[in-house]
């Protein structure tokens, strides 16, 4: 089986919010793992965020940051997976212009 990954990925955990464009709020995260092109996201939300809909992360280098939402990267959830304890995973797709500042 090939590798499908246009970035290489590196294991992460990091405090993140999302944005969830379509019921305008705010959710907290941890990024799982993270590449220039997306992030695999930990979530825990009461409504299902599904493929296709459109999120902004915000990512904080630690747990003392806080980090303002105009660092916020846009991005498409390409799949999503819940546990039994009820936490999504997601994966992130940036924008080419979002994938070019992580890259950065």
């Amino acid at each position: 089986m090939s590798n499908r990954r246009a970035h290489p990925r590196l294991k992460s955990e990091f405090a993140a919010k999302v944005f969830h464009v379509a019921s305008k709020r705010w959710l907290p995260a941890l990024t799982c793992d993270t590449s220039a092109g997306g992030t695999l996201l930990k979530i825990k939300a009461s409504r299902e965020i599904l493929p296709g809909d459109e999120i902004q992360v915000v990512i904080a280098p630690d747990v003392w940051t806080i980090a303002s939402a105009r660092a916020a990267l846009t991005g498409i959830v390409l799949r999503g997976a819940k546990n039994a304890e009820g936490e999504q995973f997601l994966a992130v797709k940036y924008a080419p212009a979002q994938a070019a500042r992580m890259a950065a």
